[in-house]
């Protein structure tokens, strides 16, 4: 984190199997402010076991949320922000398309371990 002379707005992503959840924190003299968190229902494991592969459908509503929680980010002038994917994009055969289009909107997770 940041020096303690200034205030720093971060804002925190996790792209999960059943929804996406943002954290967006204000950090000042060694104290964390939350400003803003959501939860967006995406279902983005719809139906991945059977598949192996993230559907349009649920890509859709995943890029959907993403694209309005930048407005969000944008609003609070986030200076940092750290996205994570989990179990869905672990999985997913067609990983590497699904987030060269989460990228296409600006988010970068990282794939995390279990």
């Amino acid at each position: 984190m940041q020096s303690d002379h200034l205030p720093q707005t971060y804002a925190s992503i996790d792209i999960g199997t059943n929804t996406i959840t943002i954290l967006i924190v204000e950090y000042y003299n060694n104290r964390v402010n939350i400003l803003f968190e959501d939860e967006y229902i995406t279902m983005l494991g719809e139906g991945l076991s059977k598949t192996k592969r993230v559907n349009s459908r649920a890509l859709t509503r995943c890029l959907k949320a993403l694209l309005s929680y930048k407005a969000v980010i944008k609003r609070y002038g986030v200076s940092d922000i750290f996205c994570v994917a989990t179990s869905a994009m672990r999985r997913a055969t067609n990983q590497k398309q699904v987030l060269s289009e989460i990228n296409n909107c600006g988010f970068y997770p990282k794939v995390i371990t279990g």
